[in-house]
């Protein structure tokens, strides 16, 4: 993946092949569905244990993205009535590994040396 151009962003679905899962892996119930705002294809991630229904990028976990960007960008729409975790490993120049998680599990900020966990809360507009 490092001879990928990533400038100013690379579509690391598109890279991996979400959806023909040779390089990446789904587990539990993962189901692509037509995007008619977006028109694309997008992943509908769903069940009762939020840890057993996942896409993992790559499928080898002692394999990495190799992304050198500065920035990361993900589009996600969760479900209110629902909870959702996002786990990113990431790797600093310095070689320290670092896990960033965000869940709408978590109640609050925390960090060590080796995470952060994001508390993730929704904000109902409709209601104002």
């Amino acid at each position: 993946m490092s001879s990928v151009c990533q400038y100013p962003y690379v579509n690391v679905f598109k890279q991996f092949g979400v959806g023909q899962w040779k390089r990446c892996c789904k587990e539990g119930d993962v189901s692509p569905v037509m995007d008619r705002d977006m028109k694309a294809t997008v992943y509908r991630i769903s069940g009762a244990v939020v840890s057993s229904n996942y896409i993992q990028l790559p499928k080898a976990t002692s394999q990495s993205l190799a992304l050198t960007g500065r920035y990361f960008y993900l589009l996600f729409r969760p479900l209110p009535s629902k909870f959702f975790s996002i786990h990113l490993e990431v790797a600093t120049t310095a070689g320290i590994a670092v896990r960033v998680s965000i869940s709408n599990i978590f109640k609050e900020f925390k960090s060590t040396s080796t995470w952060l966990q994001y508390p993730y809360s929704f904000f109902d507009t409709r209601s104002q």
